[in-house]
C-alpha cells in the first residue's frame, strides 16, 4: 500500500508499485500534463517499471553470485590448507625438523589472510623446484607436489572468480543505486506536475501512484515503523529495504562479541552506508527505523571475518585445553593415528575438554569456528597413552 509521496523513503515493494502504475496509466494523462519537462515525459511514457525491476534482479543476481564465488573459494581454501598440512607431515617425516624442513616454511604458523595462504603454498612449491633442480635429497614426493599444485591453481582460480564476481556486484548495486536515485527525481517532478495541474486531492493522483493530501498520513507517522527488513552486509557496504512510514535510519555498530559497546555511524534517509570491516574477528550492525512517532524495534546482522588459532593448546588431567578466542562459538577438536586422516570428536563452545586417550600413539589438533568461518589449526599434540595409563 502506497502511504506517502516521500519518495526517497520508498520501500522496494512501494516503487515497484508506482513505477508499474505509471507504466501502465501515464499515457492517458500526458496531454493534461502542459510543460512537463521533456525527459521526466520520456521517462514516463517508456518502462520505468521495467527498467527499474531489471536493475533490481540483476543487482539480486550479482551479489547471489558474489556469495557463491567467495563460499567456493572458501572451499577451495580449505582443501589447500588440508593439502598443506600433509605436506608438513612427510617434510616432519623426512627431514626432522632441521634447516630444511625451515626452509619450507613448515616451522611457522599457518597464515590467517587468505592471500597469507596462497604464498605459503606457492613457496613450498617454489622452494621443493629449487631443491629438485639442485639435485638435492630428499625433496617431497612428485605425487604430493602435484596435489599442492592442483589445489592452489584451483584455489587461484576461485580467488579470480570470487574478484570478478565481486566487482560485477559493485557495478549492479551502483547502476541499481543510479536508477533509483533517477526514478526519485522523476518521481518528484511528476508530481509536482500533477498537483500543480490537478490540484493536490484529485483522484487522478492514485491512478499514478502518488498519495492525495486527504490520504496523507493514513496508516503511519503516529506510531513507529515496523523494523528493518533485508538488512545485508556486502563488500563493505550495509543496505536494507525501505520501510513505510519511516523518515529516517539511524546506524550504529561494534566489534564487541558481546555487543557491549555501540557507535553510531550514520542517521539519515539512505537505505545503504559503508561500513568499515576489521581485517580479524566480526562486527554487528544494527538499524533502526525512525518517524515522528519515534524508533522501531533493531534489526541487527552479525559477520565474523577471521578467528585467531586457539592458543596454549595443551592435555592437562584428562582434559585438553586452550585460550578462549574472541568471537569463537565453538572449538573444533580432531583426532588421527596418522596425521593424514583426521576424525572430529569435539565440536561445543568450550575450551575445556574431557577426553580418554585410547590404546597407541594419538595425534590431536583444534581450530576455533563461528559457523563457517575458522581459525587456523593449532599445533599438532601427541600423545602416547602408555603416559597416561590408556
Amino acid at each position: 500500500m502506497i502511504r506517502s509521496n516521500d519518495f526517497a523513503n520508498d520501500s522496494l515493494t512501494t516503487r515497484a508499485e508506482r513505477l508499474d502504475l505509471i507504466q501502465q496509466v501515464f499515457g492517458n494523462y500526458a496531454a493534461e500534463l502542459i510543460g512537463l519537462p521533456a525527459a521526466v515525459a520520456t521517462w514516463a511514457n517508456g518502462s520505468p517499471y521495467t527498467d527499474y525491476t531489471t536493475a533490481r534482479t540483476q543487482r539480486a543476481m550479482e551479489e547471489g553470485q558474489s556469495e557463491d564465488a567467495t563460499a567456493l573459494f572458501l572451499q577451495k581454501l580449505d582443501i589447500l590448507r588440508k593439502e598443506y598440512q600433509m605436506a608438513r607431515t612427510i617434510a616432519l617425516d623426512l627431514f626432522q625438523m632441521d634447516e630444511r624442513f625451515n626452509a619450507f616454511g613448515f616451522h611457522l604458523p599457518y597464515p590467517e589472510r587468505q592471500e597469507d595462504q596462497l604464498h605459503r603454498v606457492e613457496l613450498v612449491l617454489s622452494e621443493n623446484t629449487k631443491r629438485v633442480t639442485a639435485n638435492e635429497t630428499p625433496v617431497l614426493p612428485p605425487a604430493m607436489i602435484t596435489r599442492l599444485q592442483n589445489a592452489l591453481a584451483e584455489a587461484t582460480t576461485t580467488d579470480d572468480a570470487r574478484d570478478e564476481e565481486e566487482r560485477d556486484a559493485i557495478n549492479a548495486r551502483r547502476h541499481f543505486i543510479t536508477r533509483w536515485n533517477e526514478d526519485t527525481k522523476n518521481l518528484r517532478t511528476l508530481y509536482r506536475w500533477c498537483i500543480m495541474t490537478w490540484g493536490d486531492d484529485d483522484v487522478k493522483l492514485n491512478f499514478l501512484g502518488f498519495v492525495r493530501s486527504s490520504q496523507q498520513g493514513q496508516g503511519g507517522g503516529t506510531t513507529p515503523p515496523e523494523p528493518v527488513t533485508n538488512l545485508v552486509l556486502l563488500n563493505g557496504i550495509l543496505s536494507w529495504a525501505a520501510v513505510d512510514n519511516a523518515t529516517s535510519y539511524r546506524v550504529a555498530i561494534t566489534p564487541d562479541a558481546d555487543q557491549a559497546n555501540w557507535t553510531e555511524i550514520y542517521s539519515g534517509s539512505d537505505t545503504q552506508v559503508p561500513v568499515p570491516e576489521p581485517l580479524t574477528g566480526g562486527i554487528h550492525c544494527r538499524v533502526e527505523a525512525r518517524n515522528a512517532g519515534g524508533y522501531s524495534q533493531p534489526t541487527i546482522i552479525t559477520k565474523v571475518f577471521a578467528l585467531d588459532t586457539p592458543q596454549d593448546f595443551n592435555f592437562i588431567s584428562g582434559n585438553f585445553v586452550c585460550s578462549s578466542v574472541n568471537w569463537a562459538n565453538g572449538y573444533h577438536l580432531e583426532e588421527s593415528d596418522n596425521q593424514t586422516e583426521w576424525n572430529l570428536i569435539w565440536n561445543q563452545n568450550t575450551t575445556s575438554i574431557p577426553h580418554t586417550v585410547k590404546s597407541g600413539v594419538w595425534h590431536y589438533r583444534l581450530r576455533a569456528g563461528y559457523g563457517s568461518v575458522y581459525s587456523a589449526y593449532t599445533p599438532t599434540l601427541t600423545l602416547d597413552s602408555n603416559n597416561f595409563g590408556g
